[in-house]
């Protein structure tokens, strides 16, 4: 909550777009929001213009693409893949946010996955905490220090 204000936010696998839109609604300056399915694009435009969320940005695309070719850097990224395929996505992605170095130092990733599921190990991150509700193990993550080139 306090890393919000002013803060540049990326939802990947956006679906109903619930977090980025609360990052919003909490003094986020932005959020893109990434799906791509374009039914929920749709229904993402909607939301939208209903929330009266002019610091969205929608976009339809497949996430891991989206991010290996974006240059923008995020203080906030929010990840919830669909759990039958998050295991090698969430790995792929960290590695493609520290490649790319699209994380802002000290910046945070939200992770959703199955409660099932253990904790991967990501580069260039480390856990901060976790908790499980229901069938779901949330984490937040922060970006450890970057060793210089």
């Amino acid at each position: 909550m306090p890393v919000l204000p002013d803060a540049r936010c990326l939802d990947l696998f956006a679906g109903s777009g619930a977090l980025g839109f609360e990052a919003l609604s909490r003094g986020a300056s932005r959020c893109v929001l990434v799906e791509n399915n374009p039914e929920a694009v749709r229904y993402l435009q909607a939301s939208a213009a209903l929330l009266g969320a002019t610091g969205a940005e929608l976009v339809c695309a497949e996430a891991l693409r989206w991010i290996d070719e974006t240059s923008r850097q995020f203080d906030i990224v929010f990840l919830d893949p669909p759990f039958a395929d998050s295991d090698l996505l969430i790995i792929d992605i960290a590695e493609i946010l520290k490649r790319r170095r699209l994380l802002a130092l000290q910046g945070w990733i939200y992770l959703e996955q199955s409660r099932d599921r253990p904790l991967p190990a990501l580069p260039g991150l480390e856990l901060n905490r976790e908790q499980c509700a229901g069938q779901v193990r949330a984490s937040l993550w922060r970006s450890a220090a970057i060793e210089a080139d």
